[in-house]
């Protein structure tokens, strides 16, 4: 008698929620507490997605939902972060 494998059933569907940035910080910053960071890390995260949320309406206005935005996009603003961005600009 042979004894039969087990199979893993992997779901190929890849359609995720559409969620704004609004929703995707909230979901992240959950996690991040779930997993117990110092709230000074949280407030951290925050304030960097800030930062990205307004680069993001002032460079590319037209994207509503994070699965719009493309790893090419990312690549921008960490150039811009590490070339252009003036420091501490709007700091108190």
């Amino acid at each position: 008698m042979s004894l039969k494998k087990r199979t893993k059933r992997i779901s190929t569907d890849k359609s995720y929620p559409q969620l704004t940035s609004k929703q995707a910080l909230d979901m992240a910053i959950s996690a991040k507490k779930a997993e117990g960071l110092r709230s000074r890390t949280i407030n951290d995260y925050e304030s960097h997605f800030e930062y990205f949320v307004k680069w993001l309406g002032d460079n590319y206005p037209d994207i509503e939902y994070v699965d719009e935005i493309t790893t090419a996009i990312i690549r921008d603003f960490i150039l811009y972060m590490k070339h252009d961005a003036r420091r501490y600009d709007g700091h108190k």
